[in-house]
């Protein structure tokens, strides 16, 4: 019998310029894609980059990641340009690591997202 990988906790592959994507919201879905710019066996460092919308319906976008395309500051608080370090983890769903403590990115598998609007 073949493992897909989903279920299980097998390591994937993880390498500096690899995008996870990190879906979260509650009234809506909000999709950010994080680019990994340095990596040892259990930390990776990451980028927040930019995403490409198009329309899906109303209030409603695919969303793909934009590689290299990182985040510039726009005012002084704003911290979405920098690069965070974290722990890498494997889960149900492969590789993983925790962006703030409501949300998780889990490495992008090429598909579109689909990401809703608030109205």
């Amino acid at each position: 019998m073949e493992n897909s990988g989903i279920g299980s906790c097998e390591k994937q592959v993880v390498a500096v310029g690899d995008v996870f994507e990190c879906s979260w919201g509650y009234d809506q879905t909000n999709v950010d894609f994080y680019q990994i710019t340095r990596k040892t066996e259990k930390t990776v460092w990451a980028r927040r980059i930019s995403a490409k919308r198009s329309p899906s319906g109303w209030l409603q976008n695919f969303v793909v990641p934009t590689r290299n395309d990182f985040l510039e500051k726009r005012h002084e608080f704003d911290d979405r340009h920098l690069e965070i370090k974290r722990r890498l983890n494997y889960g149900p769903y492969g590789a993983y690591f925790a962006v703030n403590r409501f949300s998780s990115a889990v490495k992008w598998n090429g598909d579109a997202l689909h990401e809703t609007l608030y109205h």
